[in-house]
């Protein structure tokens, strides 16, 4: 009698692994699992010659020489910063980047960029997009987001609605498809980026999400966070991620910009300093 291919149990099923075989494989993960942990936890030793300066002159490397290829995810919630924003806001603590001469300034020179992402953790791509490419973004995402807020799907970000995210960029016009890619028509420095963050991530990284951010004043003031709370803790000592800002208009402290705190990614060994018990109040406040 001729099988029937269009029913579930045409053909030989798969073979299920018994009790011992499931049990073995979980127990030879966990212990992968196990001593990546254990060696993430243990800081790499400094050498005499490290330092900020022989760092910063060696650039972006691959921990391993090639790229990185392990990554661990799970929730965490750094509680420590809740608040902490608002507060430094208010009492004036909160400073312009360009009142901090050491701090990076916008340039093309490559290596200058990868040194100051080594000692700072970013770095300032200078004239990223011609005046047309930039205006070329802003007038699509404008348009973008006034026809998500008429057809009221928009997604307002403050409560007085002076603020507004526009998701999945990439569906949304190829000029931001473009950008993405870093094609040269979207973004004069578009090849120059891609070589950093190829750099920094290594070969075959993938795009996260791609979101136009719109605020005016009195838009609100956004948490201090970090981008990979989702990692847990002993933090890798390589990058899990990176982010791009594409600046449209001026980015400063008196235009709502983005700000970070500066050098608090790493230490010149390589090693991370967000540790199990780290004071992150005080790393926030500190000198870097």
């Amino acid at each position: 009698m001729p099988s029937d291919q269009s029913s579930s149990t045409s053909g030989r099923l798969p073979t299920v692994p018994d009790h011992d075989e499931t049990v073995a494989r979980l127990r030879k993960e966990n212990a992968r699992l196990r001593a990546e942990l254990a060696q993430l936890r243990t800081d790499r030793e400094a050498s005499a010659d490290t330092s900020w300066e022989a760092e910063m002159r060696q650039g972006i490397v691959y921990a391993d020489g090639q790229s990185h290829t392990s990554s661990l995810s799970a929730g965490r919630l750094l509680k420590q910063l809740a608040g902490l924003s608002k507060e430094r806001m208010k009492a004036g603590l909160i400073k312009d980047s360009s009142e901090f001469e050491y701090l990076p300034k916008p340039s093309t020179d490559e290596a200058r960029l990868e040194a100051d992402f080594v000692r700072w953790g970013y770095c300032l791509v200078k004239d990223a997009m011609s005046a047309a490419q930039v205006q070329a973004q802003v007038d699509r995402l404008v348009d973008q987001a006034e026809v998500e807020k008429r057809l009221e799907v928009g997604m307002m970000t403050s409560r007085n609605e002076t603020a507004q995210l526009v998701n999945n960029l990439v569906l949304k016009g190829a000029v931001f498809r473009d950008a993405v890619e870093f094609k040269e028509s979207a973004a004069q420095r578009g090849p120059l980026v891609d070589r950093l963050l190829t750099k920094v991530m290594g070969q075959g990284f993938g795009l996260g999400c791609a979101h136009g951010s719109i605020v005016h004043q009195g838009g609100g003031l956004q948490e201090l966070h970090i981008d990979q709370g989702g990692m847990p803790m002993p933090y890798p000592p390589f990058p899990y991620g990176s982010l791009i800002i594409w600046c449209y208009t001026q980015f400063d402290l008196a235009n709502g910009a983005t700000y970070c705190v500066p050098g608090s990614h790493r230490s010149a060994t390589g090693t991370t300093r967000f540790q199990d018990g780290t004071d992150l109040v005080r790393l926030v406040e500190g000198e870097p």
